[in-house]
């Protein structure tokens, strides 16, 4: 993320220990502008200056986001990121301007990135330091992790300036997924179904760990069963509206979304389903869209359909779905 950002999966790397010691370290002097770089630690305050710089920074790329210090500090505590690759940058007077943050990821098959940020600024940060402030990340990474992937995103697409800010620093897109936003009031409930929902609690942690093993998209963004556990147990299970669907006594679909992170409307944090089982998600959908009524929700639903899966582009047609925006996600050009 989104923690991000608003990419429904969450990537977790558990095996990485590092030196939480803050830095204090001059980076950046244009004139009188000396310039202070800080290295994260939790309990600090950071999270609340890396809310208020990215909430303000997506609102001016037209895009109103509501990401709570809370939730940074949610993330960083599952992830146990190294403090050097997320860093704040302030004026000699104390003033935030900007910062960057970077996070390992490693798939079940063993496949390692590295995902290095935008470097996300105030109004007055200016350019040259964001500039500096991203090669300072990027040196460091690339001597830590070599043999890792480098990407960035995923960013929508019409966030302009970070996604030309990516192609100048070598970066190019690999990956496109649409982002659909969905009028819930059209969806058609399902009384009939074959499928039995409930609202899921932390004793249903083990089904849910077991659905995300079966599910070979959603599964490769997690190096290990621990990391599963760990996203239901401290994320998406105290917050909420996880709602699990059955074939009778088979878990074969499950998803949650997020209320109050985007100002546009309610995000499919993530869903996941046992191959063979399109339907199921279908009616997860429809259970969701249901829930919007008894939450007394007034917006819309928006959900990521990773792209190949011409079953649930099908249905989201059907139920009058609209493209709202594109996710992209960049590589780093190997020469």
């Amino acid at each position: 993320m989104l923690f991000f950002t608003l990419i429904i999966y969450v990537h977790i790397n558990l095996n990485s220990t590092y030196n939480c010691t803050s830095k204090r370290i001059k980076l950046y002097e244009d004139g009188k502008l000396q310039i202070i770089v800080k290295h994260y630690e939790p309990e600090k305050g950071y999270e609340e200056i890396q809310a208020s710089i990215y909430n303000e920074a997506t609102k001016l790329m037209g895009t109103q986001v509501n990401i709570t210090p809370e939730q940074i500090k949610q993330r960083y505590q599952g992830e146990n990121p190294d403090p050097k690759g997320i860093r704040y940058v302030f004026n000699d007077e104390g003033t935030p301007l900007a910062y960057i943050q970077t996070r390992v990821t490693e798939s079940v098959d063993g496949e390692k990135r590295t995902y290095i940020g935008y470097p996300w600024g105030t109004k007055m940060c200016p350019q040259a330091v964001k500039e500096q402030l991203f090669e300072e990340v990027f040196n460091y990474i690339q001597k830590r992790d070599p043999d890792s992937q480098l990407v960035m995103g995923y960013w929508m697409s019409t966030w302009k300036e970070p996604i030309a800010f990516a192609k100048k620093k070598g970066f190019e897109i690999v990956d496109e997924n649409p982002q659909f936003a969905i009028d819930v009031k059209k969806v058609p409930s399902d009384v009939k179904s074959i499928y039995q929902s409930k609202m899921a609690i932390e004793n249903d942690i083990p089904l849910l760990v077991d659905l995300i093993k079966s599910d070979p998209v959603v599964n490769k963004f997690f190096p290990h069963e621990q990391a599963i556990e760990k996203y239901f147990s401290e994320r998406v299970i105290p917050d909420g509206h996880t709602f699990m669907i059955f074939r009778k006594e088979l878990l074969v679909c499950a998803g949650a979304p997020l209320e109050g992170f985007s100002a546009e409307g309610v995000l499919l944090r993530f869903s996941a389903q046992r191959p063979a089982h399109d339907n199921a998600w279908n009616y997860l959908i429809k259970v969701i869209s249901q829930h919007f009524f008894e939450e007394n929700w007034q917006d819309q639903l928006f959900i990521v359909s990773p792209s190949g899966n011409e079953s649930r582009r099908q249905f989201l047609k059907e139920i009058g779905a609209r493209i709202h925006t594109n996710q992209l996600l960049f590589e780093l050009k190997r020469d």
